[in-house]
């Protein structure tokens, strides 16, 4: 980035804002050019109105990454313009920090600056998106609102303008990880058309602006209060109530009963049917904030004529806020210094609220008059219009009502065809048009449509990731869409945030003439897929997992690799550990794993140990996703053969080792107020000293002792190695004679908790840290388990045991859990692999097997089939040396290769009718191969890396 560019912006508030920036230049003959460009919180940059890209790749505000975007093809001689647009966040999530809004940028045509960002731009808001948006949610940015009818522009010169030494964003770097691909995805096909009106009446709280006016913090603060309305009916009849962060209703006084509505979601809350009488009627919410920050909503549908009016204004919106009844006085996070009566192990429970402040609340909230709620309210306000959402358009797609109607529309899959006629929808006087399309394959990217419809058609959308006979799987509050208002004519609108999806569901409403839509389709945004990669065998099942989990990992992989694409797209360091190895065996992807081991370096800034998600307004530790950094390190040296990477690194993993070897306890094990879990299941984790985090620990010393050993800091190497010494002796302290397994927790008395699981065990095997005493009991824990043993939970850590079982030889074995466990995803037409599988579901208990339908910790064949099928493993960093011995486990023949930094090793095996196995192996230069035989294999796979460490 030239050093003379300056950052720029307007005046006012820049919450929850966008700006629009442009700037034309004239250009002589060139031969190259490129754009130097970041902002803060999100551009998309155009150029000579055809779209460029969009960034900049996630970061702290103190490691600010820059793009660059190759213009060669869009610039040409004469003049040419530059269009920016930007958003900027009001509040910090699950991806990004709140910092100093602006843009940053310079041209520059062979080799020579000609254009920066500074006073010379033409700058304005964009009025026709609505700042009083709710959040996508917690984890993501708020929802696009847009009226593309509200086009006018008012230029100025920007007048919010700073030096670069003088902004916030320091330490400005290069993107360090290749830009996204964009692939058009065309939808396969039409699902369904219906006639839905949406309820007669949404209210959507910005809940944590209320409670919180100046925090733009992601953590969790907790506090209670009541908004209250008055409800005018114009005669008898009954109220059917929706509600989301909301924890009571009360109407005149008398609590409404409420039930789950979202497969027993406690965030998701609904009515049955209330009676109301015509007149005034006074009705209170009672919100307590203990979540994440999120949009409380109220929805009503009704037959009667409603009028909602303020009890303390005319003016303004027609709610009144009690004031705060109680607040914790801090964020209220997972962190050592937390007072204990604050503590919480677990951030999903709700919190424990002080006893006579529930009470106190109850009591107003049961006031049947409005003066005397008022009166006793601590302190009452009016709640202003910007204190509540404009609109709530998922909540009016999804908790409307469907009527037996049929809409009338034409050539319903036109709109999915290049250059085919337009698809036609009528009014309908019953209702509001709803078209349910398909992608056939979940996709993540930026939908795109093209629509001609009158003037103030409203086209709300909502993406689903499954819909069976009709019934959509709605994740809570997950708002997954968004609304655009259309002006006259033609109309073209690609979204500005990612989704992930594979149905969507397009609602048309407050139309009067016939619309058409010429054209829906997926932008689809990844990771570049370099398409190298391939696997193929003679079991069609496993060869089926394969690709299902190539397609999940892909889709989990952007700036960072992420969870899951639809939910969270969330860089989440115990999950990356795990998805970087996946992808080296798939997609080479160094340069992501080093990205993210590089944030989670950063989030030492701001933590004592690595964070559990980075960048992160939300500060909470779950030191297992720590420690796999460490892991995660060494590995992503090793595969990748880059020593200046772990050069690089090496200052923040001696912190993060350090600061965790601070925790140790009076017995010598880790301990720690923190979230302490390991996988989704019932293992006793809700205490400060958690085995399985002592040994996630054991294996992070081992990494960073390797590390130092490799970069000659002996003193380094000795001091991590002699405490991974102690701790294993202090964690084979653990092991319970009786239970013939290792505890899983020391409780706050000091004893050992009863309950023992599968994982201890297998850690155990996996890291050596398990006495040869205890070996075989240990082996048999972690192969079967046993009644009364707590068994695996997720995909996440059944990765584990598969390196456990690949550690033991037990191969036959791991490709039957593989049939079995993903082939259950297969039976259930699963075109990638969930997050997990719900036991529940399993016994009939439950609607849905999952949450997620694709999640990337799932991605584990993929490393399993390099590994065992193809037989392919490092010996030496960056591939210099590979052994190559597949194992067949019953298979007849297989294919495939494996990427490497020098490129593919090609495989192909088969297996003669005399059982020899006839294997072709083709390397490129600078990779030596050696064919080695399996004990060779399972001596080389002894560490807690897999791979030597000698």
């Amino acid at each position: 980035m030239d050093a003379d560019a300056k950052w720029i912006w307007l005046d006012g508030a820049s919450r929850d804002r966008t700006v629009l920036f442009q700037r034309e230049v004239s250009l002589e003959a060139f031969s190259e050019s490129c754009i130097r460009i970041t902002a803060d919180s999100r551009y998309r940059l155009w150029v000579n109105d055809t779209w460029i890209g969009d960034g900049p790749a996630r970061a702290y505000p103190g490691h600010y990454r820059y793009d660059v975007h190759d213009l060669s093809r869009f610039l040409s001689e004469g003049q040419n313009r530059i269009d920016v647009r930007v958003m900027h966040a009001g509040d910090d999530n699950f991806q990004y920090i709140v910092s100093e809004a602006g843009l940053l940028c310079s041209l520059e045509v062979d080799g020579e600056t000609v254009l920066l960002s500074d006073e010379s731009w033409d700058v304005s808001d964009v009025p026709e998106f609505e700042p009083r948006a709710p959040r996508i949610a917690q984890q993501q940015f708020p929802m696009e609102i847009v009226d593309l009818s509200r086009r006018e522009r008012m230029w100025q010169p920007p007048n919010a303008v700073r030096s670069q030494k003088e902004d916030p964003h320091n330490g400005l770097i290069p993107r360090d990880v290749q830009l996204l691909s964009r692939v058009p995805i065309n939808f396969g096909h039409f699902v369904a058309a219906s006639v839905v009106t949406a309820p007669e009446h949404v209210f959507t709280f910005r809940a944590r602006r209320i409670f919180y006016p100046e925090s733009t913090s992601a953590n969790i603060l907790p506090a209670m209060g009541c908004f209250l309305t008055v409800l005018e009916a114009e005669s008898d009849g009954r109220l059917d109530l929706q509600c989301g962060g909301i924890q009571n209703i009360f109407l005149d006084g008398c609590e409404l009963p409420l039930e789950c509505v979202l497969d027993s979601s406690e965030l998701v809350m609904r009515t049955e049917e209330v009676c109301i009488s015509a007149g005034r009627h006074l009705l209170t919410l009672v919100s307590n904030v203990d979540y994440y920050p999120t949009d409380a909503f109220l929805a009503c549908r009704s037959a009667v004529c409603l009028t909602w009016r303020s009890p303390m204004s005319e003016s303004g919106s027609p709610w009144v806020f009690s004031g705060i009844l109680w607040q914790a006085p801090e964020d209220t996070n997972l962190f050592d210094d937390v007072p204990d009566e604050q503590m919480r192990f677990n951030p999903y429970p709700r919190w424990r609220w002080p006893r006579d402040r529930m009470d106190e609340m109850m009591a107003l909230a049961g006031c049947a008059g409005v003066d005397d709620i008022i009166e006793r309210s601590p302190a009452p306000r009016p709640l202003a219009h910007d204190e509540l959402c404009a609109c709530d358009p998922t909540i009016e797609v999804l908790f409307g009502s469907e009527h037996a109607d049929t809409p009338k529309m034409s050539s319903p899959e036109a709109c999915l065809k290049v250059g085919a006629e337009s698809t036609m929808i009528q009014p309908c006087k019953e209702g509001d048009v709803q078209v349910v399309y398909d992608l056939d394959d979940l996709s993540v990217g930026y939908f795109d449509m093209e629509i001609d419809a009158p003037e103030g058609t409203v086209v709300d959308a909502y993406f689903a990731e499954h819909i069976e006979d009709g019934h959509i799987q709605i994740p809570g509050l997950l708002r997954n869409g968004f609304r655009i208002v259309c002006q006259e004519g033609q109309n073209h609108f690609t979204a500005g945030r990612r989704f992930g999806m594979r149905f969507a569901l397009l609602v048309f409403r407050q139309f009067n003439r016939p619309l058409r839509l010429h054209r829906i389709r997926v932008i689809e945004t990844t990771y570049p897929d370099s398409g190298t990669d391939r696997f193929a065998c003679s079991d069609e099942r496993l060869t089926r997992i394969h690709q299902i989990s190539r397609r999940t990992l892909l889709l989990c992989m952007e700036d960072t690799f992420t969870d899951c694409p639809t939910y969270e797209q969330v860089l989440w360091i115990g999950d990356a550990a795990n998805e970087a190895r996946y992808a080296f065996n798939t997609f080479g992807a160094y340069d992501l794993a080093k990205r993210c081991c590089r944030i989670g370096a950063e989030s030492l800034n701001h933590l004592p140990l690595v964070a559990s998600q980075a960048p992160s307004g939300w500060n909470i530790l779950l030191p297992a996703w720590s420690f796999l950094w460490n892991i995660n390190v060494w590995e992503t040296w090793f595969y990748s053969g880059d020593r200046g990477f772990l050069k690089e690194l090496y200052p923040a993993l001696k912190q993060n080792t350090d600061s965790a070897l601070g925790y140790l306890d009076d017995r010598g094990l880790f301990s720690i107020k923190a979230w302490n879990m390991f996988d989704w299941t019932n293992v006793d984790h809700e205490h400060r000293t958690v085995v399985h985090n002592s040994m996630f620990l054991i294996a992070a010393l081992d990494a960073a002792a390797c590390t130092a050993r490799e970069l000659e800091q002996d003193e380094d190497a000795d001091r991590w190695h002699d405490a991974g010494l102690g701790l294993r002796k202090a964690v084979n302290a653990c092991w319970l004679s009786n239970e013939q397994a290792y505890t899983d927790a020391i409780r706050e008395d000091g004893r050992p908790s009863p309950s023992v699981s599968r994982h201890t065990s297998m850690l155990s095997l996996l890291y050596d840290i398990v006495p040869n005493e205890h070996r075989e009991a240990a082996i048999r824990n972690a192969l079967e388990g046993r009644d009364g043993m707590v068994d695996v939970g997720s995909p996440f850590a059944m990765s584990f045991f598969l390196q456990c079982f690949e550690k033991l030889g037990e191969h036959d074995r791991i490709l039957r859990v593989i049939r079995d466990y993903w082939g259950l995803m297969i039976d259930h037409d699963a075109r990638t692999c969930w997050e997990c599988i719900d036991k529940d579901w399993l016994a009939g208990k439950a609607e849905w097997p999952t949450r997620s339908r694709c999640h990337g910790w799932s991605a584990s064949p993929l490393d399993v089939f390099a590994r065992i099928i193809l037989g392919v493993r490092p010996l030496k960093p960056g591939f210099a040396e590979v052994a190559v011995h597949p194992v067949p486990c019953g298979l007849a023949h297989a294919e495939g290769c494996v990427p490497t930094p020098h490129g593919p090793i090609n495989v192909k095996w088969r297996v003669r009718d005399d059982g020899v196995l006839d294997l072709n192996v083709e390397a490129p230069d600078g990779v030596e191969v050696k064919r080695s035989e399996p004990h060779d294999l399972g001596a080389n796979h002894g560490s807690a890396f897999g791979h030597s460490t000698s």
